[in-house]
């Protein structure tokens, strides 16, 4: 299978996003759930303080149409459910998600949800009241913007019937709105949600694969080369460099370096340090990985990285897939060369859809504080496995959730794992 042909942002944000992608959807309905799993407990065992990872499904909501994405603010799940539309559910109770609210469009793709926190004084002395609004880009309709502070009654507000997509990402007064089969990524003005309207538009040579974004900075894999694009300027999307690169699908940014994951080079660390026109991002390093391609990277660094600094998990799909620890953590000696370090490997015999990261802190007996690190993998065949990296050069399995047909994507918010699964929907584990 290919790295499908949408974006999804490795930049950390206030809420937590998930998706998962295909790359011909059926235009059927399908029936869908989304679902609780618990990942991790504690427990003392011979008077001292052992991880148990304990993966089990808590629930899952009633049946909807395909689960493409979702955003979990607090204690509200908001879904784009392709047909269905938008599905607001309340997860306070993972036992037992239910329906807060709906809004239907024509074939929802991808949401975004910003709050905007009740501060200042207005006219009469009265506090400015709390916003929630949600952002619900769809394949047919457009996007629609939606007043959804009271989560039964969703309200539009606005709608940009051009700004049809498969994902959105919002910036302060700026939605970013990706349309991959049209190889184009739109700036929409959104101050006035009823006068909202796409106000630039940036193409890329190949078809979007992935992104990663700093402030306005996008860093593009599209198959072709990897675009540094900027939209400093919403009405006018700049292109700042880019470099060639061997059908490139996945992208992840740790400081001054661009991790780029490809389908038959490996992983390639490139420079992103005042690139320019005249600065394109320069290749440093590469780590070859025959018979596999790099479909998801995540790259971690500072406090959390279990190799140290600049340590790199990469989900390889292949004769030789699953799991890479590489570590990209540079001496003077070495400085100028970045070159990556594979340190283990962990195989899966499955093919390889995403990765995300679990960090947990332990206390003993005598109080001193323990972290454990693990990376949290979804397989098409296998679901989810749960693998103990503490020991990079011997990446260990820990446990596994089967779910009920293929896992495309998690993502880890807290002790929850998120999952998307092809045929069955939206899942969370604890």
């Amino acid at each position: 299978s290919s790295c499908g042909q949408t974006f999804q942002n490795h930049l950390s944000t206030q809420h937590h996003r998930l998706s998962y992608f295909l790359n011909n959807p059926s235009q059927k309905m399908m029936k869908t759930w989304f679902l609780v799993f618990l990942l991790w407990g504690t427990a003392s065992v011979s008077g001292s303080s052992q991880e148990l990872l304990r993966p089990r499904a808590l629930g899952r909501s009633p049946q909807m149409d395909r689960v493409w994405e979702a955003t979990v603010v607090g204690e509200t799940a908001y879904l784009a459910t392709g047909r269905t539309g938008l599905v607001i559910l309340n997860v306070s109770d993972p036992s037992q998600p239910r329906e807060l609210g709906w809004y239907q469009t024509p074939d929802a793709r991808s949401v975004a949800v910003v709050v905007t926190a009740a501060v200042g004084e207005e006219e009469g002395g009265e506090k400015e009241k709390e916003k929630k609004t949600a952002y619900v880009v769809d394949q047919e309709g457009g996007m629609y913007i939606l007043d959804v502070l009271t989560e039964s009654k969703p309200v539009l507000l606005g709608r940009v019937k051009e700004a049809t997509g498969t994902q959105v990402r919002v910036s302060e007064e700026v939605a970013y709105v990706a349309r991959a089969e049209a190889r184009n990524l739109f700036s929409v003005k959104v101050a006035e949600p009823s006068k909202a309207g796409v106000v630039g538009n940036y193409s890329t040579p190949g078809h979007p694969q992935r992104m990663a974004v700093s402030g306005t900075t996008f860093f593009i894999a599209d198959n072709t080369s990897l675009q540094v694009v900027s939209f400093a300027d919403p009405t006018s999307p700049s292109l700042v460099s880019e470099v060639e690169t061997s059908l490139a699908c996945s992208v992840s940014l740790a400081g001054e370096l661009a991790f780029v994951g490809t389908f038959d080079s490996g992983v390639e660390v490139y420079s992103v340090e005042n690139t320019s026109s005249s600065s394109p991002p320069k290749l440093l390093s590469s780590l070859q990985t025959p018979g596999s391609r790099i479909v998801d990277l995540l790259a971690v660094s500072g406090e959390g990285a279990a190799a140290g600094v600049g340590t790199v998990y990469a989900m390889a799909e292949g004769a030789a897939g699953g799991l890479l620890v590489l570590d990209v953590t540079t001496t003077e000696a070495a400085a100028s060369t970045r070159e990556p370090v594979l340190l283990g490997r962990f195989e899966t015999g499955a093919t390889a859809t995403a990765v995300a990261m679990l960090t947990t802190t332990t206390t003993d007996e005598k109080g001193q504080q323990h972290q454990h690190h693990h990376a949290i993998l979804s397989e098409e065949e296998k679901g989810v496995e749960v693998v103990k990296v503490e020991n990079s050069s011997t990446p260990v399995l820990a446990a596994t959730y089967k779910t009920p047909r293929n896992a495309m994507k998690v993502e880890v918010v807290g002790d929850y794992a998120y999952v998307a699964d092809r045929e069955e929907g939206f899942w969370c584990t604890t």
